[in-house]
């Protein structure tokens, strides 16, 4: 019914099949993680503001997770896809060649946005203190 190469190719369908769940479940768990500590980090290395409130502190918190999270949780999932990709022996060197030039040409695109979002960053990080 069955012949030796017909067992082996099974044997590696359900090794690669092991080798894809285990790099989801690996991403899946490593998004968990930074949900939970990504706001703990930044409560920690933010600088306190005398005179900022409870409430101000948590809203600058909130706004500064958030864009983090989404941040790292496209980094691991990007990383992810790659290595199911590779798990799967697709060619991912024209891939990972396009990921490059793009990244590239949306760093030149938002160059002239620059000084607005790291006057954000600024901003949000409490280094803007009015006198008011």
């Amino acid at each position: 019914m069955f012949t030796s190469d017909s067992v082996f190719n099974l044997t590696n369908i359900v090794w690669i099949g092991v080798k894809v769940v285990l790099i989801l479940a690996i991403a899946i768990a490593l998004n968990i993680f930074q949900k939970k500590m990504t706001p703990r980090l930044i409560i920690a290395s933010i600088p306190k503001i005398h005179s900022e409130t409870h409430a101000q502190l948590l809203a600058r918190t909130t706004t500064m997770a958030y864009v983090i999270r989404k941040i790292v949780a496209v980094i691991i999932g990007v990383i992810a896809i790659t290595m199911v990709l590779d798990v799967l022996e697709v060619d991912i060197a024209p891939i990972l060649a396009s990921l490059g030039v793009a990244a590239l040409a949306l760093g030149f695109a938002c160059s002239k946005y620059r000084s607005r979002l790291s006057s954000w960053l600024l901003h949000l990080s409490g280094g803007l203190v009015s006198d008011r």
